[in-house]
């Protein structure tokens, strides 16, 4: 291992880039906690024997853009997932093939920025010791589990095929509003409550699966008198079994990276969304059918006083009334990803009139 290897406390963050010259470039931007093991092979060898060093940590992945870096990525989550009490993967650099977080760095990039990126990433494993996401609650267990019986139990699981089609339709119809297959990314993407977000390698969906598969031998204990049914439930305690289960799946409930974010209107918020499309706004409850991948780190208050915002546009149109609400205009379209207009807007004024600040 190369870099600021040691045992780590619980909570603390590490960085794990790929390679020794990523460390040291990381080490000079007064990054901490860097350490790594080399590629995919060396991890590999090395990465089971250390992952006692990292327990409790909140590990970032910094990926290369390329299939080695993808490849990494598995082995560490492997074998640090329900080690770390977080895992997070982010891709510094994506402007090019094979970039790597060095690149990021020698093309600008600040250690502000890198962190910014991490606290926009949602954490990819599921059972985080952690609650890194304020804006979500954490459910008990037992209440998970409550939720999913009862779902069962509305869709009469017994009536479904007991063959993994029927299986993969049952997956799909419990969880629908929380597993999908994207075959644009060729894996399942989970929706977090506000956005759907990718699962890497499935470790959400795979978990899910497990727990249906305990959900369904309790609840045919109670439905099933010959023992048939539990019988055939019983089977999806075998890996092999669950793992059919969700390719079966994958073509019920769907969409394609198309998909995502059509809308142009749709604003998304922490505690909404927000549509733009008519002559006043309209705020949505978050829905997974809006098919949203982004969101804004704002929440939307329509009490709100931007006392700062508009004292900054008095002052720049000098009073000027019609151009101030001109600029307003264009504000709110910039929020909107619609380009029916194809115009461009430029701010034109002499040096002292703060258009850098806009």
């Amino acid at each position: 291992m190369y870099g600021d290897f040691r045992q780590y406390q619980a909570g603390e963050r590490v960085y794990i880039p790929e390679g020794e010259k990523c460390v040291d470039v990381c080490h000079a931007n007064r990054a901490k906690n860097v350490v790594t093991a080399g590629s995919s092979n060396d991890w590999k060898s090395k990465g089971k024997k250390f992952a006692a060093f990292f327990k409790g940590t909140d590990i970032v992945i910094l990926q290369d853009n390329d299939k080695a870096g993808e490849n990494l990525t598995r082995d560490i989550i492997s074998s640090l997932n329900g080690v770390a009490a977080s895992i997070k993967v982010v891709v510094p650099d994506k402007s090019r093939d094979k970039a790597d977080i060095a690149d990021f760095f020698s093309n600008g990039g600040t250690l502000q920025q890198l962190e910014e990126m991490i606290e926009e990433t949602p954490c990819i494993n599921e059972s985080v010791t952690k609650q890194k996401d304020a804006g979500r609650p954490v459910i008990p267990q037992g209440q998970q589990n409550k939720h999913l019986e009862q779902a069962i139990r509305d869709l009469h699981a017994e009536q479904y095929e007991t063959s993994d089609k029927g299986f993969g339709r049952l997956f799909a119809d419990v969880f629908k509003d929380k597993h999908r297959y994207n075959p644009s990314r060729k894996d399942f993407m989970r929706y977090d409550g506000k956005r759907w977000i990718d699962d890497i390698e499935g470790v959400s969906a795979r978990a899910s699966a497990k727990a249906l598969s305990d959900a369904l031998v309790r609840y045919a204990v109670n439905v099933d008198t010959e023992g048939k049914y539990l019988k055939a439930v019983a089977a999806l305690c075998n890996i092999r079994n669950r793992n059919n289960m969700l390719q079966d799946s994958k073509d019920v409930y769907f969409f394609s990276n198309e998909q995502l974010d059509v809308n142009d209107y749709f604003l998304n918020l922490q505690n909404g969304t927000l549509d733009l499309s008519g002559d006043k706004p309209v705020f949505l409850s978050h829905s997974p059918d809006m098919l949203l991948s982004k969101i804004c780190s704002a929440e939307y208050n329509p009490a709100a006083d931007c006392r700062e915002w508009k004292k900054f546009l008095l002052e720049i149109m000098q009073g000027d009334t019609e151009k101030t609400l001109y600029l307003q205009k264009i504000a709110g379209l910039s929020l909107t990803g619609n380009t029916e207009r194809e115009t461009c807007f430029i701010l034109f004024g002499s040096t002292t009139r703060k258009k850098y600040i806009l």
